[in-house]
């Protein structure tokens, strides 16, 4: 079983139960453990670095967000959905053309007393090396 068929398993809904918001982030941070979090901006067309992982993970999880996280390197980029489908890898595991499948899932918010879609998970074995080459836009847009 692949990494991304576990965590696609741990989503499912048991017994018509959705996971509580609370477990969909503390299995994230446990199960892929980021250690660097970049969030795309919008306004400055650049990933910033989120130097605290926990609360990157947590303001990211909601619809429309994709998160790609390269997991032999720790790394996690968020970014909203336009700007994953101009990544080719990305784009391509979103659109379900690799082996690799994308991770969609819903949860339960408690305190709403509702169940949101949250966003597509990506996992990766690449190295974020294989996306940001030396001739590739995106890797003048990491910055600290």
């Amino acid at each position: 079983m692949s990494l991304s068929d576990e965590v696609i398993a741990y989503f499912k809904p048991k017994n018509n139960k959705f996971q509580k918001i609370t477990n969909v982030k503390k299995y994230l941070q446990q199960k892929l453990s980021p250690f660097y979090f970049f969030e795309y901006d919008l306004i400055q067309d650049k990933f910033k670095k989120n130097h605290c992982v926990n609360y990157g993970i947590e303001k990211n999880i909601s619809e429309n967000r994709i998160l790609s996280f390269f997991i032999n390197d720790k790394t996690c980029l968020a970014m909203p959905l336009n700007k994953a489908l101009s990544i080719p890898c990305i784009k391509n595991i979103i659109s379900e053309d690799f082996q690799e499948k994308p991770v969609k899932f819903k949860y339960y918010d408690p305190k709403l007393k509702h169940v949101f879609n949250g966003p597509i998970i990506i996992i990766l074995t690449l190295p974020i090396d294989s996306i940001i080459l030396d001739n590739s836009p995106l890797r003048d847009n990491l910055s600290s």
